[in-house]
């Protein structure tokens, strides 16, 4: 840090953060592991690169393995933007998983927009603003053994999905389905 010109640049290395300890996220589970480099003028912006690895995770129904992103992290006039890039070895949804996951994702104004999440079985795009919780999202999804998902409350369905593809809109805690 430099007092006369106020520039600073902090190096982040194999810092780990629970998941837990983050207020804003409740129900979190895991340890994030970062490296990268944090550096600004004053306070009032920052720029920085990171990684970030977590062996495994979950947020209510939603969980994941050896998750690892890229995320290039930009606050400015009082407002976070970040683009990321990454991929999941696994992820779950209830009884649900999906291997091999790759996504690009931007966060701005309370919105996290996926731009290309997917692997062999699934493609999704849209986004989902975190405070009111409303979603927009169009997906795909082919060539998938359904192994035990819950659709109606306790009513288990399996199957094969040979192709679909649809639209995911609404509120995340009742979804509508097109």
């Amino acid at each position: 840090y430099s007092l006369s010109g106020g520039k600073y640049a902090f190096n982040i290395l194999d810092s780990e953060l629970s998941l837990k300890d983050i207020s804003e996220i409740k129900d979190a589970e895991g340890v994030v592991k970062a490296d990268g480099i944090i550096s600004g003028n004053d306070l009032s912006e920052a720029e920085g690169m990171l990684e970030l690895k977590s062996s495994e995770g979950k947020y209510k129904d939603i969980g994941y393995k050896n998750i690892y992103t890229t995320l290039n992290v930009i606050y400015k006039d009082g407002k976070i933007r970040i683009n990321g890039i990454g991929e999941a070895k696994e992820s779950s949804y209830k009884n649900e998983k999906l291997e091999e996951l790759n996504f690009n994702f931007r966060y701005k104004d309370n919105t996290v927009y996926i731009d290309n999440l997917y692997n062999n079985s699934l493609t999704l795009k849209g986004y989902y603003n975190i405070i009111s919780g409303n979603v927009n999202f169009d997906f795909g999804v082919r060539k998938y053994k359904i192994e035990n998902i819950e659709l109606i409350k306790e009513k288990k369905v399996q199957g094969y999905v040979e192709s679909i593809t649809g639209k995911a809109e609404g509120n995340i805690e009742n979804l509508v389905l097109k």
